[in-house]
């Protein structure tokens, strides 16, 4: 159902605090005149309406018209992805249900979503878990590929590679423990880069967001390795 046409009130914000419009251009505060006022140019048109949150969706490249959201159901945070098509009153179910699903990143060749899957753990006492990370195309979920088996259920900050061959991620033990890998598509196989394979250092740090080049030589990301404080940082690979 479409809703009703409101004129929607936009705050301008500057470093010295909100802007408001006057005849001669935009003011300061301390003279005092109306804040700005817009009118939308279309209705918004709620997408989906359920009884529980859809915590974050997209429109799939591949299919403009079509939206790959997820959702639980009932507050179990058994979360799940599903893909709205237009005209479709209900979603389609993209994912395992007995299991919980987080999507992770989109490749750059913009057909396959990356997903972290880790059990349900209802007792919080399961010893070794483990997250599987999977190539899925939300056009064809019975497809979907398998890359790795990972341990732990940390992993997050993921990034793909400009040629969509490597993908970058976060091992998180502790916000003030964190790992960076590099994970090869084709293989599977991970290597840890910060700190080195091998390496060991002195004191735990915690290392995120990381970021490939555009010639794929190197992560751009952001780390406390070297002080108290996450600083900006680029790791030669």
């Amino acid at each position: 159902m479409a809703m009703p046409n409101r004129k929607l009130k936009i705050a301008l914000i500057s470093p010295k605090g909100p802007l408001y419009r006057h005849r001669g251009g935009i003011w300061k505060k301390s003279l005092r005149y109306q804040p700005l006022t817009l009118t939308t140019l279309a209705a918004l048109v709620p997408v989906t309406d359920y009884s529980d949150p859809v915590r974050n969706g997209l429109w799939w490249p591949a299919r403009p018209d079509s939206l790959v959201f997820v959702r639980d159901r009932g507050g179990n945070e058994q979360r799940q992805i599903y893909r709205l098509d237009r005209g479709a009153a209900e979603p389609v179910l993209l994912t395992d249900p007995a299991r919980v699903h987080t999507p992770l990143a989109q490749n750059h060749a913009r057909d396959r979503l990356l997903v972290a899957t880790t059990d349900l753990d209802k007792t919080g006492k399961r010893e070794n878990p483990t997250t599987d990370v999977t190539l899925l195309d939300p056009l064809d979920q019975a497809h979907a590929r398998k890359l790795a088996t990972l341990p732990g259920t940390g992993w997050s900050d993921a990034s793909f590679a400009f040629d969509d061959r490597r993908i970058a991620l976060t091992d998180a033990r502790s916000v003030s423990d964190a790992d960076i890998y590099v994970l090869d598509v084709d293989s599977g196989k991970r290597t840890r880069v910060l700190p080195r394979d091998g390496e060991t250092p002195a004191h735990p740090f915690a290392s995120s967001s990381p970021q490939f080049s555009r010639d794929g030589k190197a992560l751009f990301l952001t780390t406390d390795r070297d002080g108290e404080f996450q600083r900006g940082a680029r790791l030669d690979l």
